[in-house]
């Protein structure tokens, strides 16, 4: 009896072992769920994409509690095609079509939820009320050790950079070149430079759009250096992924900027 028991708990640490040791930059496991209303959600299907999962308890007070901030996280990103959501229940022993149905309902959460998730949270060495971003090449490019609620702007930069990671170059100070049209740093913080091959033109129009098409900002910018350097204040500006468009002397320039 003993013998077995020990083998037992072997096996169990030895699982545990292999799902804590899934971190930033390890392949995210593969899972497959049901999802409430029907339907299923696999990973592999989301190929290309940036994956956010809310790891959730049917019945748990503090995941009702993060679910408008992981809300308002997906409403952020939900008009982009290459991002997708999931809340993955991982109470086993209460999860049902009722119970997950009533914790939509009391969260206010509007993206797909999974029943029956708990085998998922364990190969991710997760608990549950907890964020996870995966990339598009299926790399965890973040996963949460706190509260989602605390957790959500952590997650919105994970997901500004892993949508951000395809069409779009990270440029710096030290590496752009001058003699071509450029926007830098990539990612921005609190100022936004645009380089326009030295031409003579001494002021430009600039707008910035979040990734639903709304206009964040529409400014005319003057000339800041004799190289036709135009610069841009982007300090009020959420961290995320924009979409610029930059006229000047009757051209345009349309682009991708990560705000970070």
């Amino acid at each position: 009896m003993k013998t077995r028991f020990i083998l037992i708990f072997a096996i169990l640490f030895t699982l545990f072992q292999k799902g804590a040791g899934q971190a930033v930059g390890d392949p995210a496991p593969g899972f497959s769920v049901d999802l409430l209303g029907g339907g299923n959600f696999s990973l592999d299907a989301q190929e290309g994409k940036v994956v956010l999962i809310f790891f959730f308890g049917n019945g748990c007070p503090f995941c009702i509690t993060s679910g408008p901030s992981v809300e308002e996280l997906y409403n952020s990103y939900k008009a982009d095609p290459d991002f997708v959501a999931v809340g993955l229940d991982t109470w086993n022993s209460s999860s049902s079509e009722t119970s997950v149905e009533g914790f939509k309902n009391a969260s206010g959460v509007t993206f797909p939820l999974a029943l029956l998730a708990g085998s998922v949270s364990t190969s991710y060495g997760i608990t549950y009320d907890r964020l996870v971003v995966i990339d598009r090449d299926g790399k965890i490019r973040h996963k949460g050790t706190t509260a989602a609620v605390n957790d959500a702007a952590g997650a919105n930069t994970a997901i500004a950079a892993a949508l951000a990671d395809e069409g779009m170059v990270m440029t710096s100070l030290e590496n752009h070149d001058p003699e071509e049209f450029g926007v830098y740093p990539l990612p921005a913080n609190e100022v936004l430079y645009f380089t326009t091959n030295g031409q003579n033109a001494s002021t430009a129009n600039l707008q910035i759009y979040d990734i639903s098409g709304k206009i964040q900002m529409n400014t005319d910018l003057a000339l800041s250096s004799d190289e036709g350097t135009f610069s841009a204040d982007v300090s009020k500006l959420k961290a995320g992924v924009y979409f610029y468009k930059f006229k000047r002397q009757g051209e345009e320039q349309k682009g991708k900027i990560l705000i970070q």
